[in-house]
């Protein structure tokens, strides 16, 4: 039904289509801009009924070039002929760039859109019209498709140039990442061979790349026109430089080198100790695996921070006040053995530590606040990138238990100190790897 609802609005934007009215919502908008080359195929579907009524009625090529030319207006209710028509004005206008976007928003239409909205209007009649009389009409209603589909590709790969209007309501969040899915070109044959990630050899890429285009696998799945070009373009430059139009992050999820209290087996939540020996040790091992990040995040305690600058000693952090640490409250700096003897530890215990800890923070809590700060920092890291998170054994679970992939309950995603969780990011979940 949401396909559906983000079809229709679609629709109903860049197209003159009579359909019901939708109210726009996070939900319904989710898909919408997946939909652009379905505007691409009511636009090459008209023209080419166009092309077969001249073709029966014995019409002149200038008549049938000049109401083409015109069709794609029709189709669309001219929205994208507006914006075309705004962008040479500001262009055009040679101000400075805050001048241009208000030009753009200008309702009024200046002397350069009229000049520039001819001559594109006679262009494009004149290759009508050379197109209809070599016979090649229906080669050229596909790349109506096309167009729309890389209009999706920019929009949501491309910054905006402004952070409100129609385009960021397409593009913002969720609907961003979701919408990049179809503009992703044969991932899995890479991921075979890893060949799109640091360390991965490019020929068993190429191989893969070749037999899902053989295969048609390419066509079928992954979005048509662009899943093909892109695949094309993957099977030149099989790259990690091609990363980039993937709507993926790559993460690494590193736990802190172990602490006394973390030697001795303590509940050390909000307590700020340095990290020991022995945790040194753990991160310099970790170190010697020679990964790299081009962002990284920590908690804001010692321990975390001296991991940070161990493993990446030249890379500045970003401190992350929402992926500190749980709040042990009463059970803060304590072994279990020193808590046999309390009933409310007892309590905790059975309860599978998802109760309530007196004085401290709930479960719920702590995972609504470390989730909630994943997100809220990974929403502005560009695509493609490679992002370090240093932070705590139950920061990294909660995250995990809330999106990665498979799905597995929160004890499931423990690593020890010093360890390190890698999982590629799509906007929507964490694929372990």
């Amino acid at each position: 039904m949401r396909l559906f609802e983000s079809l229709l609005i679609a629709l109903s934007t860049y197209s003159a289509v009579p359909v019901p009215q939708l109210d726009w919502n996070e939900k319904n908008m989710r898909y919408a801009i997946c939909f652009f080359p379905a505007v691409g195929v009511l636009c090459g579907a008209a023209l080419w009924l166009w092309a077969v009524l001249a073709q029966a009625t014995g019409m002149s090529g200038v008549l049938f070039a000049a109401i083409a030319a015109c069709l794609p207006i029709l189709v669309t209710g001219g929205i994208h002929m507006d914006g075309y028509l705004d962008t040479v004005d500001a262009l055009s206008s040679h101000q400075t760039r805050e001048k241009k976007l208000a030009i753009m928003k200008d309702a009024n239409c200046g002397a350069f859109a009229v000049i520039y909205g001819g001559v594109y209007l006679l262009a494009y009649a004149g290759f009508a019209y050379e197109v209809f009389a070599a016979g090649h009409i229906l080669l050229i209603c596909p790349l109506f498709v096309l167009s729309r589909a890389l209009s999706g590709l920019c929009a949501v790969n491309l910054p905006n140039a402004r952070k409100s209007g129609m385009l960021c309501a397409f593009t913002s969040g969720d609907s961003r990442a979701r919408a990049r899915r179809p503009y992703r070109s044969c991932d899995d044959g890479l991921d075979v061979s890893r060949s799109r990630r640091n360390g991965g050899g490019v020929c068993g890429g190429f191989r893969a790349q070749v037999s899902q285009i053989r295969a048609g696998t390419v066509w079928r799945r992954d979005g048509g026109y662009v899943g093909l070009l892109f695949a094309a373009l993957r099977v030149l430059r099989p790259d990690r430089h091609l990363d980039r139009w993937a709507a993926v992050i790559e993460l690494l999820f590193i736990r802190h080198g172990a602490t006394e209290g973390n030697l001795r087996r303590r509940y050390i939540g909000r307590t700020d100790e340095p990290l020991c020996e022995a945790g040194i040790a753990q991160v310099e091992t970790l170190r010697k695996q020679g990964r790299s990040v081009d962002k990284l995040f920590v908690s804001p305690l010692l321990r975390t921070r001296q991991t940070a600058e161990l493993l990446f000693p030249q890379m500045p952090y970003t401190v992350v006040d929402g992926l500190i640490e749980t709040d042990f409250g009463r059970f803060e700096g304590k072994s279990a053995d020193e808590l046999l003897g309390d009933p409310a530890y007892q309590a905790w215990v059975d309860a599978m530590c998802l109760t309530p800890i007196p004085e401290g923070e709930s479960v719920t809590d702590f995972k609504t606040r470390c989730c909630e700060a994943f997100a809220e920092t990974i929403k502005n890291v560009p695509d493609g990138s490679r992002v370090g998170f240093v932070v705590h054994g139950g920061v990294i679970m909660a995250i995990m238990e809330a999106y990665a992939r498979p799905k597995k309950d929160f004890y499931a995603y423990h690593i020890g100190n010093g360890e390190c969780l890698q999982g590629v990011y799509d906007g929507e979940t964490i694929q372990i790897k």
